[in-house]
């Protein structure tokens, strides 16, 4: 651990040596295992927790964490893929990696590239690794949005002197929940928002959603009941042979998206019996060549290729979901991570590899990725990968604010006017009318920003009905997982090219998501329905007893 960055003056986590400040620990690596083979990227560090990320610093990071999310590195990811290579393919694990979308920007700046072809420079390097499927995150950000934006406006509606429901804090950020949550405690964590972060969405969106979204239809050649004969298509359209079945030795269709094509997340792709092979029967936008293929089910009977399909659910248990993300916090919050859907501990998310470490492995890769075919695509060939609106975050300040504006006041708000105040970190976004303020938001970035946030709130001065906080100075672009130097100081030029590129990119809104409407009435039976309500939110628990400004010394 690094606590250059922490402004806590009595801390038992830090070294005693004479340079105080800088003192670090590392985080205990695990044992290890006999017999363990040394692939190609055995070089790799192992992970460590930033305390420059994460807010977490009272001794809330166990022994037992510390081995958990120092085992989630490149070593556990490459394990897997070598596992798939020498078992049997019904054994395989269905390795699935989802990509924050603050990492992209890292990608592009490093490899001069836009966010487009960095994504699919990415995807082509993934997988041909052996990763499956690619998800851009992006989607599970919409979510998480579009709850806090339905939050606000019903604790603006609550709000009193006597059961203040306001201000509302954002809690996507691990670092300052776990922080909120272990230190903070009462009177702080009412505030937190409860919307369920992104990772942890999109771990249940890999792990719930899309594992029963796995389908099998017959086999087009025919072949007699009672044998192997079905091939695979899920809900994106790839295909995977039967194994009597010698004409179907490709997978065709485009690559599994989450997010930018008409085929993502279930959509009905058909297939006609009446073809010879199944790279004509499958409807594929014009798509084909050698793919990761996946395991079918056997079938008891052929069947009419032309019928609906049997919903056959892929075990949750079988996919491997990693997260590239943008901190080394997202580890932490793996391990708290539990699917909503599924049995108490089911973690959603298995590893979480920092953007620093899937470049570290492209780098040291000997893998020709640079001109992977435009079919093995991160989006839609017919679309560019898009942001959220929000300097170097997912833009919850700003999509909330607009959000509240329209729905409380009718005010249509465009290009948000941002003030510094004490810092560049710390600013402030109002809404006037007839010189009467109607909305005060903040965003509130870095442990001495949030240190004046905490402060405020307990002693009863808070301005602000919304306050974006994150626990990285300058935010999550600057994460210390993807935005440092290799002595471990912030890489200011490669943030300001991150800045540069993600400001770039095309922007949109979460309410412009057609997939996301579909998935709360087919996944969520709709958006206020009790299982939407389960799944896209949380509780979040205090420490032990509530915490006051006399537990905290700064």
């Amino acid at each position: 651990m690094k606590c250059e960055h922490c402004t806590r003056k009595e801390c038992s986590k830090k070294t005693k040596t004479d340079d105080q400040e800088n003192a670090s620990v590392e985080v205990p690596s695990p044992a290890p295992e006999s017999g363990e083979e040394k692939g190609e990227f055995h070089k790799l560090a192992d992970a460590k927790i930033f305390l420059s990320d994460c807010l977490a610093c009272d001794s809330c990071v166990s022994a037992e964490e510390g081995v958990q999310v120092a085992q989630q590195n490149a070593k556990d990811f490459l394990r897997v893929l070598n596992l798939n290579k020498k078992c049997d393919a019904s054994e395989h694990r269905v390795l699935a990696v989802s990509v924050c979308p603050q990492s992209l920007p890292y990608f592009a700046a490093k490899f001069s590239l836009s966010v487009t072809d960095a994504s699919r420079r990415l995807c082509g390097f993934l997988k041909s690794l052996g990763v499956h499927y690619v998800f851009d995150a992006t989607i599970a950000a919409d979510f998480s949005i579009l709850e806090s934006q339905k939050e606000f406006v019903r604790r603006f509606h609550q709000h009193s002197e006597e059961e203040p429901a306001l201000p509302m804090l954002t809690s996507a950020c691990p670092g300052w929940v776990r922080y909120a949550e272990r230190v903070l405690g009462h009177p702080v964590t009412p505030h937190l928002c409860t919307a369920r972060s992104p990772q942890q969405i999109m771990g249940s969106l890999v792990k719930d959603y899309f594992a029963r979204r796995q389908v099998s239809w017959p086999c087009p050649e025919g072949q007699p009941a009672g044998q192997a004969t079905s091939f695979h298509v899920d809900s994106g359209g790839w295909v995977g042979p039967g194994r009597l079945c010698g004409s179907c030795q490709l997978l065709v269709g485009p690559l599994i998206l989450l997010v930018w094509g008409p085929g993502c997340l279930g959509g009905i792709w058909k297939v006609c019996g009446k073809t010879s092979s199944p790279a004509a029967a499958c409807r594929c936008r014009g798509f084909g060549g050698n793919r990761p293929q996946l395991r079918p089910r056997p079938r008891g009977g052929a069947g009419s290729a032309g019928s609906a399909p049997s919903a056959q659910d892929l075990s949750a248990d079988r996919i491997f979901h990693v997260i590239v993300a943008p901190c080394y916090d997202r580890k932490l919050e793996a391990l708290q991570e539990d699917v909503p859907t599924a049995s108490p501990g089911f973690r959603g998310t298995d590893c979480v590899l920092t953007s620093g470490e899937i470049a570290q492995m492209m780098e040291q890769s000997d893998l020709s990725v640079r001109d992977a075919a435009l079919d093995t695509l991160f989006g839609d060939v017919r679309e560019e990968v898009r942001r959220h609106d929000g300097a170097s975050s997912d833009g919850c300040l700003a999509h909330i604010f607009r959000h509240a504006a329209k729905e409380l006041f009718d005010e249509d708000v465009g290009e948000l006017t941002y003030r510094a105040l004490r810092n560049r970190d710390f600013q402030e976004v109002t809404l006037e009318k007839s010189g009467k303020v109607l909305l005060r938001f903040a965003a509130a970035y870095g442990f001495r920003n949030i240190q004046n946030v905490v402060l405020k709130l307990k002693r009863g001065r808070f301005p602000y009905h919304f306050v974006e906080v994150l626990a990285c100075a300058g935010g999550c672009l600057n994460g210390r997982g993807q935005a440092q130097t290799e002595d471990g100081r912030a890489d200011k030029a490669l943030l300001q090219r991150m800045r540069g590129v993600h400001a770039a990119g095309p922007g949109r809104t979460p309410e412009t998501s057609a997939h996301v409407q579909d998935l709360y009435r087919e996944w969520l039976d709709g958006a206020d329905a009790p299982r939407a309500r389960g799944t896209l939110h949380t509780a979040h628990q205090g420490p032990g007893r509530p915490a006051d400004g006399r537990d905290i010394k700064w």
